[in-house]
């Protein structure tokens, strides 16, 4: 009975991976490069012809900064960001605490 799912679990992990990708404004090899595996690794992952195992779709994660549970929870607010809010967070989240007290000061003036 698993067997009738397993080619909708391949493609919804291939699209999760592609829209994340997508969202976070990655090209394919970037994504890998930040990975930790091939470009024609990750291609065929987001093509549907490999499943990645739990340790690649761990690392995947990782260069999006997002968590596993983060990947597979569809309503999570942050995951519905577009890509420039993306951005603003991945910054926030590369800097120093004090530069995340500037980001927020500056942030806040501009409302």
């Amino acid at each position: 009975m698993i067997d009738n799912f397993t080619p909708a679990i391949i493609k919804n992990i291939a699209l999760r991976i592609d829209t994340l990708r997508v969202q976070y404004n990655l090209s394919t090899r970037e994504l890998a490069k930040k990975s930790g595996i091939s470009k024609s690794q990750l291609s065929d992952i987001i093509l549907g012809n490999k499943v990645p195992n739990v340790y690649t779709l761990f690392c995947i994660c990782n260069a999006l900064g997002i968590s596993l549970s983060d990947f597979f929870d569809f309503d999570d607010e942050v995951l519905r960001l577009r890509g420039k809010e993306n951005i603003l967070i991945k910054i926030y989240r590369e800097v120093s605490p004090m530069s995340q007290d500037t980001l927020i000061k500056v942030a806040k003036c501009m409302k």
